[in-house]
């Protein structure tokens, strides 16, 4: 099979499975990389951005068990009286981080996208914590996953790295590197 097939399948195993799904995590698993998804089509990045991503240090720190099934979210978030709104909001950020190469600027982004996904009701206090937290001694932090619960991702600021690890273990939250 072909990255495409592989990807269609998994997602709808996926979809069987949890009643909703998107393709994107299947397609991260599948294409690996970074990656642009849109519309459910799927664009590898490449060029000055993904250098400048291979350059950056994060850190995905496991805060808690979801305590919502995604298709419960997902319904949650269709019917919020402003999605439409955040969306776009979202989508500006995006297309703004696709054109920074300043770990400073793609922090906030990070930052800007997280109050937005809380602002849809799928963040959590926990998360929240750790993002204010990636935000004080990193570039900047958002929840990331299956949502509700789950993980963050911080952009590490190398000149605080010390604090940030001290900060996340006295706190007892698992982080792991990734690059």
């Amino acid at each position: 099979l072909n990255d495409k097939e592989i990807a269609t399948i998994g997602y709808y195993v996926e979809k069987e499975v949890q009643g909703k799904a998107s393709v994107t995590d299947t397609a991260t698993i599948t294409y690996k990389g970074l990656l642009e998804i849109e519309n459910n089509t799927i664009r590898k990045i490449g060029g000055e951005l993904k250098e400048f991503i291979k350059r950056c240090k994060f850190l995905v720190c496991y805060c808690e068990k979801r305590k919502k099934k995604t298709s419960e979210l997902v319904n949650e978030v269709a019917k919020h009286k402003n999605k439409d709104e955040i969306f776009r909001k979202i989508g500006d950020i995006v297309e703004k981080s696709k054109n920074t190469l300043n770990k400073n600027e793609f922090g906030k982004l990070m930052s800007m996208n997280h109050n937005l996904l809380k602002e849809l009701g799928i963040s959590t206090p926990k998360l929240d914590e750790v993002v204010e937290i990636g935000k004080t001694y990193g570039y900047g932090a958002k929840l990331t996953g299956a949502v509700g619960g789950g993980c963050v991702i911080i952009l590490v600021d190398e000149s605080k790295e010390d604090d940030l690890i001290n900060e996340l273990k006295e706190r007892d939250i698992e982080y792991f590197e990734c690059r």
